[in-house]
């Protein structure tokens, strides 16, 4: 029996990478939908969404709140047969979903049908890294060893980054390019003075990769290749996908919290328990 997924999701590369990741893992062919959010007008979902139409996969895997909807009303639309999985807090009723997967930082309480986990999903595995890997070496073949390679974060919700985080990390960087070469690859949260600082911090140097943004993404490449990875812990996803690795050797580092008044009550709030 060919068992089917939808992973859907409002498009974050990081939410598209928890549903698929799920989905992969449980499905034998998977496809990928993305949607507006917020709750369809009909079950065939809203102007602009991929289609939501029969035939209805086996298993449907949302992740993020505004896509959690959709996962009901084709639950509804299949007669109950699709089985419904929402990754993260849906902040809907629990019993409409078959399965819940929530991280430990979610105020949905464990129990029932709602798992609780300490990273985020993802679908980074060891033998997807070395094939990616195989595909870079040549790129990579002039940084020194041992290879320590680096994955930067940003600001994120209630946490800052300032230009000191940015020279800090310089710093370390600096005190690691002693002893080996760097693989540095900035994400999409990266600010722009941050990318151009860590640019001129290593211009000229061979044994230094620093991605400037343009051509295939790196990140894989570096979780594959590196010999040791650095990875700015600002965010539960950043510090999550190198565990593919399955190498117990990644160092987290958090820019300083600095958490505003909304994050403060947010954390006060009673976990809800239906």
């Amino acid at each position: 029996m060919t068992v089917t997924a939808w992973a859907v999701t409002t498009g974050e590369a990081g939410m598209r990478r928890q549903a698929r990741g799920l989905a992969c893992a449980a499905a034998d062919v998977v496809v990928e939908k993305t949607v507006r959010g917020g709750w369809p007008r009909r079950w065939t979902g809203r102007a602009g969404d991929d289609p939501l139409a029969p035939p209805y996969p086996d298993i449907m895997i949302t992740c993020g709140r505004r896509a959690a909807p959709y996962a009901i009303a084709v639950k509804r639309a299949s007669g109950g047969r699709t089985v419904i999985v929402h990754v993260q807090d849906p902040r809907a009723r629990r019993s409409a979903f078959d399965l819940i997967v929530a991280m430990t930082h979610d105020s949905i309480t464990a129990g029932g049908n709602v798992v609780k986990v300490a990273t985020a999903l993802h679908d980074l595995t060891a033998p997807s890294l070395v094939a990616v890997g195989k595909g870079w070496e040549a790129r990579f073949a002039d940084l020194t060893r041992p290879l320590a390679g680096v994955v930067v974060g940003g600001a994120v919700k209630g946490r800052r980054w300032t230009d000191g985080d940015t020279q800090a990390l310089i710093v370390a960087l600096a005190k690691l390019r002693a002893v080996g070469g760097l693989a540095i690859t900035p994400s999409r949260r990266t600010p722009d003075a941050a990318r151009a600082a860590l640019a001129d911090a290593f211009a000229g140097d061979r044994g230094v990769y620093v991605w400037d943004g343009a051509g295939d993404n790196p990140y894989r490449a570096v979780l594959a290749l590196s010999d040791r990875l650095i990875v700015t812990g600002d965010s539960v996803s950043m510090i999550s996908g190198p565990t593919g690795r399955g190498r117990r050797d990644t160092d987290c580092r958090r820019p300083r919290p600095t958490r505003n008044r909304r994050d403060r009550r947010q954390r006060r709030r009673p976990a809800r328990r239906a």
